[in-house]
């Protein structure tokens, strides 16, 4: 605060001695919009990043998809967050592309549902292929 006081003294002086300063304040004020516009991603990412730590949407070692990336969450920062792919890349996401979008959390639930189409010959008896098909199932772990 105390430069900008000195720099607004120094242009009232320069004002009095009679040198034209409206070119250098304009010179400051296309500085000020310029560093103003590329803070404002940052300040993004950072308001992002609060709002992931105040309502959890996912947590460290959780496999989502978000940003477009899916993964294993490594790391959950204030201005990006570290998904590690199944090929084991990591990607960096900023956290304003990541709340912006839809998030899916595959490790939220207990359980997944997995639908399976089985394919049988014309000559099978069905009702013995339906029970077949259910004893397996049943052998599944944590199937409900």
């Amino acid at each position: 605060m105390g430069v900008l006081l000195n720099l607004v003294l120094v242009l009232a002086i320069l004002q009095i001695f009679g040198v034209q300063t409206t070119s250098f304040a304009a010179l400051l004020t296309g500085l000020g919009l310029a560093i103003g516009t590329a803070w404002s991603g940052l300040i993004a990412h950072f308001a992002a990043g609060v709002f992931m730590q105040v309502f959890r949407p996912f947590k460290v070692g959780n496999f989502v998809t978000a940003g477009g990336v899916t993964g294993t969450v490594t790391e959950l920062g204030l201005f990006g967050t570290t998904i590690t792919t199944p090929d084991n890349v990591a990607a960096i996401i900023g956290n304003n592309k990541i709340f912006s979008d839809t998030i899916w959390n595959f490790s939220l639930l207990p359980h997944r549902r997995v639908d399976l189409t089985a394919k049988i010959a014309n000559g099978v008896d069905v009702l013995d292929t339906i029970s077949r098909l259910k004893t397996a199932v049943a052998r599944i772990p944590n199937v409900a």
